[in-house]
């Protein structure tokens, strides 16, 4: 019995570790958060938005604000994506960061336009409605 509980506490402990909230969780966590607006996707658009947020001395991210974006309709989602995140405490740096967030439609086999937003740090991909009639069987 020894034994195993010999083996087993090394487990434990490496199951316990805490999750590090840098700028590369951030980006996950934007990516599961930004919705895509509904309307828009169904009106087949695109936006690129520039976001510009500050952490505080405690680590939490205190506000949020757009720089610019290619369509005023995306910016909601982007600062509400980011009042999700203002009650965890992070590992970001202390003062003002941004980021680069990318919505854009995944096209099935029509030609790709030149993008949006060169460079995007985060892509929310929504579902544009197809020309193309599907027959279900």
């Amino acid at each position: 019995m020894k034994k195993a509980f010999v083996f087993l506490f090394p487990l434990l402990l490496l199951s316990a570790r805490p999750e590090v909230h840098d700028r590369t969780w951030l980006k996950k966590a934007l990516l599961s958060a930004c919705k895509y607006p509904v309307d828009l996707q169904k009106k087949n658009r695109e936006a690129c938005v520039l976001a510009e947020y500050r952490v505080d001395g405690e680590n939490y991210i205190i506000g949020v604000r757009v720089i610019r974006s290619t369509d005023k309709r995306f910016d909601p989602s982007v600062i509400n994506a980011f009042t999700e995140l203002k009650t965890i405490r992070t590992r970001l740096p202390e003062g003002k960061d941004t980021l680069k967030i990318h919505y854009r439609l995944q096209e099935g086999d029509r030609p790709r336009r030149t993008p949006a937003c060169p460079d995007p740090d985060v892509v929310v991909i929504g579902y544009g409605m197809s020309s193309k009639k599907v027959l279900v069987k």
